[in-house]
């Protein structure tokens, strides 16, 4: 019925025939045949098939294709995939996609059948040892984004990572070059996915985004414990831990990497040191402070008594940590802060490294404090050159770190948290330069007395609540001006 189309040449192609609504009947199947010839040499022709179901109700549309389009050439009825070459599969739902949960694909490869000129087509089951890629938080991951080109010149690859909010996605790498290799932090407590994400820049800082394959990513709990015990312990071993090789190599890449990583695996184990002290009837307001939607497994067993032995175990698993959070930020000092990327990567590591507010020491507040700082500096100094999301996204790290920074300085003034072991007798010791300086506050017993209390217990209660009002105070003026930034 030729009222039922019509034939548009105002389209680019000057080749489209439009099918008009209700032009086709519902539940029935109609087979499309395109025949072209040549019109210089009819002997030259192709011949395409389609089959059509036409149904009354509303489904989603998927649409299929290969990111990379050059490598799914289209051979009429199929699409011929390159052999050789590894590819990616990418599905988009189109229109109300509400209630549709996910895509599955199911790859078959053909083989022609010879007797009866026909093709067969089998399940692909080499994608079944694709599904659920493991590896740990140890592994090198290698990343290709092969086959990208812009008119404007590719600027640079980022990677992101998220485990269960997608809205939260955290930088994790980047480079200019189209093959790196990335540690990646462990994936979703109860999962083990870590889902991936790249977006492609270009030199006007225009941006594509990739989904990457979901991998299974699990904590290397052994090489974990063994750095805890090599800080603590102060051995020789400590160099030649793996984990502080890589962080010596000062690649920004790898040390944030690595920074990330092992601060996440340290809060993990903060937040299962935190429920089962709860669980043992130790008010968690005593021990930490946490942010106003965060929700702790464990429940209080408020009957039980305190057993001093479960404070003495959590207060020495809170310590160790803080000693090994202080050992790991000394490798940020001497990090370049010379593009958007690099104070991305750095904020969003000190972000993960200060967490855990009940175990950071005076040393490491100050250092990470010092390091905010300059970075949201560094980034005010070039926020009218980079782009607005890059901004954006540096300056909610950047407050969450002063965030942090300034709720753990003022937990032990405000009775939320105790005094770090390593703080007190840090506090207690005799100071570098106390030969020298007759005016020490350190040796003045009378500015740490309570009246006539000269008892080494006040003196020594006084000197860590008089060093953490220093602190908080240096820390308060640097962060304050890091927020009006």
């Amino acid at each position: 019925n030729e009222t039922a189309w019509k034939y548009d040449s105002t389209v680019s192609s000057k080749s489209a025939v439009v099918l008009l609504a209700s032009s086709l009947a519902s539940n029935q199947t109609y087979q499309f045949m395109v025949n072209m010839v040549n019109r210089e040499n009819p002997s030259i022709y192709a011949t395409g098939y389609l089959l059509v179901q036409v149904q009354d109700q509303t489904v989603q549309i998927i649409a299929m294709g290969c990111v990379v389009s050059t490598m799914c050439k289209p051979n009429m009825e199929y699409q011929s995939v390159n052999p050789t070459t590894q590819m990616a599969l990418f599905s988009v739902c189109n229109g109300d996609c509400s209630s549709l949960l996910n895509v599955k694909w199911n790859i078959y490869e053909g083989s022609l059948n010879s007797s009866s000129n026909t093709i067969q087509w089998t399940q692909f089951n080499s994608t079944i040892s694709k599904q659920n890629i493991c590896g740990t938080t140890s592994t090198p991951f290698n990343i290709s984004c092969l086959d990208w080109f812009d008119e404007d010149g590719i600027k640079d690859y980022t990677i992101y990572v998220w485990d269960k909010d997608p809205t939260e996605q955290m930088i994790i790498a980047y480079s200019t070059v189209p093959m790196f290799k990335v540690l990646l932090p462990a994936g979703n407590n109860q999962t083990t996915l870590l889902h991936l994400t790249v977006y492609i820049r270009d030199q006007m800082d225009c941006t594509t985004v990739l989904n990457l394959s979901s991998v299974s990513v699990i904590p290397d709990t052994v090489a974990i414990i063994n750095l805890i015990n090599d800080i603590q312990s102060s051995s020789n071993r400590i160099t030649t831990n793996s984990i502080i090789q890589l962080l010596a190599s000062e690649n920004q890449n790898l040390v944030g990497q690595v920074l990330t990583s092992v601060s996440q695996q340290l809060n993990q184990m903060n937040d299962e040191s935190l429920d089962q002290a709860v669980l043992y009837g130790i008010p968690f307001t005593s021990i930490s402070i946490s942010s106003l939607e965060a929700q702790r497994s464990g429940q209080q067993i408020v009957s039980l008594p305190v057993n001093q032995s479960v404070i003495d175990e959590l207060q020495a698993e809170l310590n160790s940590r803080a000693l090994s959070r202080e050992y790991l930020i000394a490798f940020t000092s001497k990090l370049p802060m010379t593009t958007s990327n690099s104070i991305k990567l750095q904020a969003s590591s000190l972000v993960q490294l200060t967490k855990s507010i009940n175990e950071l020491t005076r040393t490491t507040l100050a250092m990470a404090s010092d390091r905010c700082y300059r970075l949201g500096m560094a980034l005010d100094s070039m926020r009218t050159k980079i782009s607005l999301e890059d901004v954006q996204i540096a300056s909610t790290d950047l407050l969450q770190c002063a965030t942090n920074l300034m709720s753990a300085v003022n937990g032990p003034l405000q009775q939320r948290t105790t005094v770090l072991n390593v703080d007190s007798s840090r506090a207690s010791s005799l100071p570098e330069d106390y030969d020298t300086d007759l005016e020490l506050d350190w040796a003045n017993p009378n500015l740490f007395a309570d009246g006539d209390d000269f008892s080494w217990e006040t003196i020594q209660k006084n000197r860590n609540i008089y060093y953490q009002k220093q602190l908080a105070n240096q820390i308060n003026v640097q962060m304050t001006k890091l927020i009006t930034f």
